[in-house]
């Protein structure tokens, strides 16, 4: 019987490879921007805070010189050991943040060069939310926050050397926190938009991998499970096995009943197909009117056995369509990788053994077994 969704199989391995997503995760691509804007960040920081460290090192103004060349050495070794991929995101993120909060507060407490040293405080929340996420980042400004207000009002004489007038202070804070709120905004919104694009992405690997009449993989989704089951068993040392089926006569249903009797008739044999198998057994829709189970740690004997369960299964039930009852058979093949040294060998030996099954008068299973 021909079928017109039979490729050859070097096309099989073809359309793998073709098709296999080796695009990044929505996670991934997020990670992945966190990781540049990290490595951009800890550039900036070099770029401003060694020299303004050694220009306040010829200045004579030791405590400000020593803080901003930490800051810098650091931001240095962060960028070299995340360009490396030396350390994890998670440590690197917070390297590249606290020591810049914490020059920020003493910029506020001591006024830098004619004062205008708290004014990089409004380059804070977009560094502390792009890194930290939108949750993290807010709760990061909101102790900055207390820590710069605590500075300007309630310890001032403790800790504040700067002298600001008073409406400097509360523009201070206030144009802050509208940098914080809008920064924060942004944020979220791209946070809510990586989410929606997360399920989205979710929705369409399973919509790529799913045939959609009988919700069982199709083609491509069971060769993503074939080769990661195949390349188990080859670490295990155990057998694994295919089964290969077709529809007996399934155009003459087509043409007798009308194609919408062949799809139930399909998504009948499915449901048989999944309720006779294990849980770790793999079916999918092969393509037409062809399925493939993958049987993992299963010899070629205990495989002929699951095949014989699902065909006489399959003659037990009656199709309904409309008006008519359809009676539907099988035809099966099974093969074991021991007979073969790769995932194509295997799924030809199956087909090669459904196809003897249909030469020798349908409804049966090959190669023949007697126990």
């Amino acid at each position: 019987m021909k079928n017109t969704y039979r490729n050859s199989i070097t096309q099989v391995g073809t359309l793998s490879s073709k098709y296999k997503l080796d695009s990044p995760s929505v996670k991934d691509s997020k990670l992945l921007r966190q990781k540049y804007i990290l490595k951009a960040i800890s550039l900036l920081a070099m770029a401003c805070t060694i020299p303004l460290g050694l220009l306040a090192l010829s200045k004579g103004q030791n405590p400000l010189s020593f803080i901003l060349l930490s800051v810098g050495l650091l931001s240095v070794l962060n960028y070299f050991l995340t360009l490396k991929n030396k350390i994890s995101y998670a440590l690197a993120s917070a390297i590249a943040i606290y020591p810049i909060v914490l020059l920020m507060l003493y910029l506020v407490a001591y006024g830098g060069v004619n004062n205008t040293g708290a004014l990089w405080i409004y380059a804070l929340p977009a560094v502390v939310l792009f890194l930290h996420g939108f949750k993290k980042g807010l709760m990061i400004l909101s102790i900055f926050l207390l820590g710069m207000v605590m500075i300007l009002f309630v310890a001032d004489t403790i800790f504040l050397h700067a002298v600001y007038t008073f409406d400097y202070k509360i523009r201070l804070i206030l144009v802050f926190i509208l940098d914080s709120a809008l920064t924060a905004a942004y944020e979220y919104s791209t946070e809510n938009l990586f989410g929606k694009m997360k399920l989205l992405t979710e929705e369409l690997a399973t919509i790529a991998e799913e045939d959609q009449l009988t919700q069982l993989r199709n083609r491509r989704g069971v060769h993503h499970e074939m080769e990661r089951v195949y390349e188990q068993t080859k670490r295990d040392d155990t057998h694994m096995s295919l089964i290969m089926c077709d529809i007996d006569y399934f155009k003459d249903v087509n043409d007798r009943y009308g194609h919408d009797a062949g799809d139930q008739v399909l998504i009948e044999v499915a449901n048989v197909i999944k309720n006779t198998i294990r849980k770790t057994d793999i079916a999918a829709r092969w393509g037409g009117e062809e399925f493939l189970v993958v049987l993992p740690k299963t010899n070629e004997k205990e495989a002929y056995l699951v095949a014989e369960k699902i065909r006489k299964n399959i003659l037990d039930i009656l199709v309904e369509h409309e008006k008519y009852q359809i009676k539907v058979s099988l035809s099966a093949g099974v093969a074991d990788n021991k007979y073969t040294s790769s995932i194509e060998g295997l799924i030809k030996l199956a087909d090669s053994y459904m196809y003897e099954a249909k030469t020798r008068g349908r409804n049966l299973t090959c190669p023949k077994m007697l126990y």
